[in-house]
């Protein structure tokens, strides 16, 4: 039995609705579709080239042989270039100026006294030679140090005597210091003797009596009474210029460095 055949127009209107419907499915899912595309899997193709950059070179990655020899290398060249970089220019210390004594000998027992038979290391200098070093000897400026050279003939020298004769000028001249550091002692104790006096005296006027005669003298006799106050502070105070100059002269040769040359070698120097 054959099926009722449907109307054309009918058939037609069904049709143009099951289109629309899936026309309108479409358009719903285009935005889900792109959402997640565009979050998580844009991509695929993107996705595998990405996971492949990753393990492929980048930073975050193990290096290969070839890119590990370059970077071994590339350090080893910047600390080579480090280590050949000259070191940083120190400035020059500051080195105080030296003065130099320059004395000739003929032989060793010019430097002594002639008067003297004992052996070098109780031998007495000679006059001439400390008064021809304390005249060349630096007293302006004390700090500086000195270096006393001894020419003396090639022949005659004898570096054990050498020993010997440098420890003796030191010492004599480190004793005679000591001598004078002991007189300008006593000069500052003479000073004191003086504000000693002068101040008793002062005490001793301000004493009162009914005898005017006494008074009178009590009066006259503030006039020493601070001449002695103040010429002992200045004895204190203000030594006495000679005795500061031969100090200062004396501490020097003290602590001077005593050098013996060959005259010969002099001789070629200056020539």
């Amino acid at each position: 039995m054959a099926a009722p055949r449907q109307d054309p127009k009918k058939e037609k209107e069904e049709t143009s609705k099951l289109e629309g419907d899936a026309t309108q499915g479409a358009i719903a899912k285009e935005p889900q579709q792109g959402k997640v595309s565009g979050t998580h899997y844009s991509s695929p193709k993107g996705s595998a080239e990405e996971h492949t950059g990753k393990h492929s070179g980048g930073k975050t990655g193990k290096e290969g042989p070839a890119e590990m020899v370059e970077r071994q290398a590339a350090e080893s060249a910047a600390v080579d270039a480090k280590a050949a970089e000259p070191p940083p220019v120190q400035p020059a210390p500051q080195v105080a100026d030296i003065k130099n004594i320059d004395i000739a000998l003929d032989t060793y027992n010019d430097i002594f006294s002639d008067f003297d038979i004992s052996p070098y290391s109780k031998r007495q200098l000679s006059e001439d030679f400390i008064i021809e070093m304390l005249r060349r000897v630096p007293t302006s400026s004390p700090g500086t140090p000195v270096k006393v050279v001894l020419s003396i003939p090639q022949g005659v020298r004898s570096p054990q005597d050498e020993k010997v004769i440098h420890k003796r000028i030191r010492h004599v001249f480190s004793k005679k210091l000591q001598e004078i550091e002991g007189e300008i002692r006593a000069y500052q104790q003479k000073g004191l003797k003086y504000m000693a006096v002068g101040a008793g005296i002062i005490l001793l006027t301000l004493v009162e009596t009914d005898w005017p005669v006494v008074n009178a003298i009590f009066n006259i006799l503030l006039v020493p009474g601070w001449f002695g106050i103040w010429t002992g502070l200045s004895k204190i105070f203000d030594e006495p210029a000679e005795l500061v100059k031969a100090r200062k002269a004396y501490h020097a040769l003290s602590t001077a460095q005593y050098v013996f040359v060959s005259e010969e070698d002099v001789k070629k120097t200056l020539g």
